[in-house]
């Protein structure tokens, strides 16, 4: 995103929807850094049912599977809305989700149905030791868990996988494989599902 020019930037729309990201990078999945954008964004970001196991192999600050980091360059106007929903986040050595600094209950910054692991959560220079303490700093996230996915090495929800029942309702969306499925989270909902 770097090379974008500032009216690009201004009104920047990013959808990531149904990703699997596992890999060990430097800066994880989704990461607004001071080292790669400056200037305001004033567009949306929705992150939706993605996957991403997204290591933090060299300890950057920044990184993080959805990070934007504590003095960032980059400043959001007032027409900018990210919504990270129904997603399993996971950043060994980093966050999981890393919110700008005074973006707590604001509606537009909305955190919803994903599975996160306790003690990978921030807003600000603030972090939480559990999804409960972070929903509680934050009044738009909610509906987040940190039980164990319960997946296959590759992200697919096993049978009792909490994933295929306790996403946020976002409608009947297609999966990964193109199966419609409701409530999921992850890239992959229920194999089939009957709609009436």
């Amino acid at each position: 995103m770097s090379d974008l020019t500032a009216a690009q930037r201004d009104k920047l729309v990013s959808d990531l929807k149904n990703v699997i990201h596992d890999a060990e990078t430097s800066a994880g999945f989704f990461t607004a850094a001071s080292l790669s954008l400056a200037g305001t964004a004033d567009g949306a970001i929705e992150i939706e049912n993605c996957y991403s196991q997204a290591a933090n192999d060299q300890g950057l600050s920044y990184s993080g599977a959805v990070s934007f980091a504590p003095g960032a360059l980059l400043t959001w106007g007032a027409n900018a809305s990210v919504k990270v929903r129904n997603n399993v986040l996971s950043a060994p050595g980093g966050y999981s989700v890393r919110l700008p600094a005074g973006t707590a209950n604001n509606a537009a910054w909305n955190v919803s149905g994903n599975c996160i692991p306790a003690g990978s959560l921030s807003i600000g220079s603030t972090d939480y030791a559990t999804v409960a303490l972070f929903e509680a700093a934050h009044s738009a996230a909610v509906g987040n868990i940190d039980s164990d996915p319960l997946v296959t090495a590759d992200g697919r929800p096993l049978p009792g996988s909490p994933l295929l029942t306790s996403g946020a309702d976002l409608g009947y969306l297609r999966d990964i494989r193109g199966y419609q499925s409701k409530g999921h989270i992850g890239a992959y909902g229920r194999a089939r599902l009957a709609i009436r």
